[in-house]
């Protein structure tokens, strides 16, 4: 008995498998990026639409201060410097605004603190009054018994002056 080796090669031809491949990992980056570029068009608006707010409130109370300063007497500049110190609070909420965003965008998760209900809604009312938001409609808050709720008050006060 005579044996013999017997070789047997096959040859598949891959380069349009290469090519696909690399069109497909192609594709995929592109869609990543687009991806990406959409997340920032959506961070950007709401950015633009959280740090509106309180840069509202400064406007107006900057332009109150100036009313009550040309008037001169004792009691506009009293007012008008009221209305500088609620303009200071408002620049450190729109900078407040800006560190929760980057640390949402970080973590994912915001600072959630345990507040007094009636603490929030007092604080979302006065301002929604800095925009004006009431009209002519006079607000009277009478609050009862409160409780404590676990929340991000930024967001909170952010959704009452949104939508009041």
């Amino acid at each position: 008995m005579l044996f013999r080796s017997l070789y047997v090669g096959i040859i598949h031809d891959i380069t349009e498998q290469q090519t696909t491949e690399r069109r497909l990992r192609a594709l995929q980056d592109e869609l990543l990026q687009v991806s990406r570029l959409s997340s920032m068009g959506q961070m950007a608006s709401a950015l633009a639409h959280e740090l509106n707010q309180p840069l509202t409130a400064i406007v107006t109370y900057m332009q109150s201060a100036r009313r009550m300063l040309r008037k001169g007497d004792e009691a506009s500049v009293a007012r008008a410097s009221d209305a500088v110190d609620r303009t200071a609070e408002q620049a450190l909420r729109a900078g407040e605004i800006i560190r929760r965003l980057r640390d949402f965008v970080a973590s994912g998760d915001t600072d959630k603190l345990e507040v007094p209900i009636d603490v929030i809604v007092t604080e979302s009312v006065a301002l929604a009054r800095i925009s004006n938001k009431f009209g002519t409609t006079k607000v009277v808050l009478e609050i009862g018994e409160t409780a404590n709720v676990v929340v991000d008050k930024v967001q909170i006060q952010q959704i009452g002056r949104a939508h009041v």
